[in-house]
């Protein structure tokens, strides 16, 4: 016979842990808050926290710099006299479950955090299941189990193809600078830069990186190996991005108000089960979430 689940209020819940009452709860949901502060993909894109299908309201963006007229009738009769518009588009999230086991003897000869080391996996294991979310909208295909896109970077079904940049051998300013003026000249505000460690370690040994860096405050590139803002962009590190199906880097750049949109549920599950068969407790994480790719041409790829 199991034991009763007993569940709890939320917060930390370490007080009520004794050798044989297990409460699960609601800090599920901050398992899920945490790993969203954890990610810069999940940071930057633009997200709403809700539990069923949700709809966005998209404006688009105008090329268009003779907006301005002499007179209200030359402005009235013009055919752009409305350029802001509004399309919509949804996400559905779906539900992702896992379960991360723990033996009995943990509880038993151990005396443990074991809460503050659950929390830490699942939180860990959540975070990677959202990023693989975000990522795997670039593309119509899934993300194969190595990890890789199952295109090349420069095809990515749902980043605009005609503005990828091949960076060839090695990431330089330049190539980030070939994407910068392909979003400026359709209308887009680049402002997020997302590469791997290769392509990061490839910016920081450039001297435009560290010499900028030697202005801000105590030399920090130098100091922690973080990158400077550069031409308004946030360039960041996601050591989990995946590769392109030739195990090749790819880095994404953005305007993050147009580009990339994620739902993730408000409240996240996690229940338990003590498994007589096995000798374990588990614990099951349950995780709701959903993302696509609002405006291809607000995306440039960058691959090799």
């Amino acid at each position: 016979m199991e034991k009763e689940t007993k569940r709890g209020s939320g917060g930390s819940l370490q007080s009520e842990w004794t050798g044989s009452d297990f409460p699960v709860s609601e800090w599920s949901s901050e398992i899920i808050g945490e790993s969203l502060l954890e990610s810069p993909i999940l940071q930057n894109v633009l997200m709403k926290r809700a539990n069923k299908k949700t709809y966005f309201m998209l404006s688009s963006v105008t090329t268009v710099t003779n907006l301005w007229a002499t007179g209200v009738t030359s402005v009235e009769s013009a055919s752009y006299e409305t350029p802001l518009d509004y399309n919509d588009t949804s996400i559905d999230p779906v539900e992702h479950r896992t379960y991360t086991p723990v033996a009995w003897e943990t509880f038993d000869e151990i005396d443990a955090n074991v809460e503050a080391d659950l929390r830490k996996q699942l939180a860990h294991h959540a975070r990677r299941k959202l990023q693989l979310i975000a990522w795997t909208a670039l593309d119509d295909a899934a993300i194969d189990s190595a990890y890789d896109w199952a295109t090349g970077g420069n095809a990515l079904a749902n980043c605009d193809s005609n503005s990828a940049i091949d960076w060839a051998d090695e990431f330089t300013p330049d190539n980030l600078i070939s994407g910068y003026e392909t979003l400026i000249g359709v209308g887009y505000d680049p402002n997020v830069c997302y590469v791997p460690p290769a392509m990061y370690a490839d910016l920081f040994h450039s001297s435009q990186f560290t010499n900028a860096a030697q202005y801000g405050s105590q030399n920090s590139a130098i100091i922690e190996g973080v990158i400077p803002r550069f031409m308004g962009i946030d360039i960041l590190l996601d050591k989990h991005m995946p590769d392109d199906s030739s195990d090749k880097d790819v880095g994404i750049l953005m305007d993050k108000n147009y580009f990339l949109g994620m739902v993730v549920a408000k409240e996240g599950k996690l229940d338990y089960k003590n498994n007589f068969e096995t000798g374990e407790h588990r614990f099951f994480m349950t995780v709701k979430a959903g993302a696509t790719v609002f405006r291809e041409a607000a995306g440039v790829a960058y691959y090799s």
